[in-house]
């Protein structure tokens, strides 16, 4: 790749659409000869990331180009570097930075410096292994592999810190887990699904309680913050359902309050376990709340059975009414037969595992309780307008 404005251009933009970090091209002859400003740094901290940008530019030559470096200044900010080749050889160093690790140094905080430093972004090392690998990919170097460590200068003032890449797939693979979790268990709220949703939490709650480190001595702080993180995901996850605004801000700020005022991990766990199970209530009590309570309890055994053989003839067994009164009275209050209604959520559920997952059609319609693929594929079509298969490839290709 050549040093050129608009490649280098293009990768700041990526990178800093996601974290807000400054980029500095430095060519082979050690001279600055671009800035990305992202964040908008004192004269002092400009000047000693010139000595950083040349120091890694002769680093970097001498490297092999699937190693990024590292430097971190006396004043704590951290900054990573990438040789930039092409077929004629080295061509200079892309720097990103600054940042602050998990841990941000007392040296920091010296009075008249913190909101320089409040301003500066904090990146965990999985995200620190991600960024390396999206600009290493957009360099063309490939997946970084390894790190280098910068050795301590007198002049700079840099420290020397262990780090490495080796477990970048390892990162990779939990950060997707997590995200695919965290879908799943969204989808599932805002159907109203508390078993699912309830499994899905309690499956990786101290994993994900362990990952989101950001102030590592203050861990009530941490797993406050991640509750209020959480408690906003499951609002957003219902807005889209019909419920009334005011019941959703309500038990929003409920929730906001009891985290503010938990006193320990334990509690603040139960808490979000407690988000899961309300929020599921909300929806089912909202969706219902306008029905008779036949027809209530007939939806929500719908939702917790639609996966398994049900029929008008089994819900009102379950529910002991016959079977034509309880007909009359579901297509008088919800304008469709029982037929149509478990069909609607079937459906439904079947469109979220097709953009989630990779499973064969076929899986996924007995999955939601078709025996029949061609059944499934008509009633998808006539539900959603479009096929099982087109549905998936326009949903990659609106991702």
């Amino acid at each position: 790749m050549k040093l050129e404005e608009e490649k280098i251009s293009f990768i700041h933009e990526n990178v800093s659409a996601i974290f807000p970090l400054n980029l500095i091209v430095s060519n082979f002859r050690n001279s600055i000869s671009k800035r990305f400003n992202t964040v908008e740094l004192p004269e002092l901290i400009k000047e000693e990331e010139k000595e950083i940008a040349k120091r890694l530019v002769s680093i970097l030559a001498k490297r092999d180009k699937e190693i990024v470096y590292h430097i971190e200044s006396s004043k704590g900010l951290r900054y990573m570097g990438f040789g930039v080749y092409d077929k004629e050889g080295y061509q200079g160093a892309l720097v990103l930075g600054p940042y602050l690790d998990d841990i941000i140094p007392s040296v920091l905080m010296e009075e008249g410096e913190k909101f320089f430093y409040e301003s500066i972004t904090v990146i965990n090392k999985s995200q620190e292994k991600a960024i390396a690998n999206i600009v290493a990919t957009l360099i063309n170097t490939g997946n970084i592999t390894k790190s280098a460590l910068e050795e301590d200068d007198r002049n700079l003032g840099v420290r020397r810190f262990n780090y490495t890449l080796d477990d970048y797939e390892k990162n990779l693979a939990w950060i997707k887990k997590m995200y695919k979790t965290e879908r799943q268990l969204l989808h599932y709220v805002s159907q109203g699904n508390k078993d699912i949703a309830l499994e899905l939490f309690n499956t990786d709650s101290y994993e994900r309680i362990n990952q989101f480190n950001r102030f590592p001595e203050k861990p009530i702080r941490n797993v406050k913050n991640l509750a209020i993180v959480f408690n906003t995901l499951l609002r957003k996850s219902i807005e889209s359902e019909g419920i009334d605004e005011y019941f959703i801000h309500k038990t929003s700020e409920n929730f906001a309050i009891k985290i503010e005022n938990s006193l320990t991990i334990r509690e603040l766990i139960n808490l979000m376990s407690d988000m899961v199970a309300d929020y599921c209530d909300l929806v089912n009590e909202y969706n219902t709340r306008v029905y008779s309570e036949i027809v209530s309890n007939a939806i929500t055994y719908i939702k917790l059975n639609f996966k398994k053989e049900i029929s008008l003839n089994n819900i009102a067994k379950e529910l002991f009414i016959h079977p034509t009164y309880l007909a009359k009275k579901f297509k008088q209050e919800t304008e469709k037969t029982v037929s149509e209604y478990v069909n609607e959520i079937r459906i439904k559920e079947a469109q979220f595992i097709i953009m989630a997952t990779e499973f064969k059609i076929e899986d996924i319609a007995y999955y939601v309780g078709y025996n029949d693929k061609k059944y499934f594929s008509k009633t998808f079509k006539k539900i959603t307008g479009v096929s099982p298969s087109e549905y998936r490839k326009f949903n990659k290709e609106e991702v």
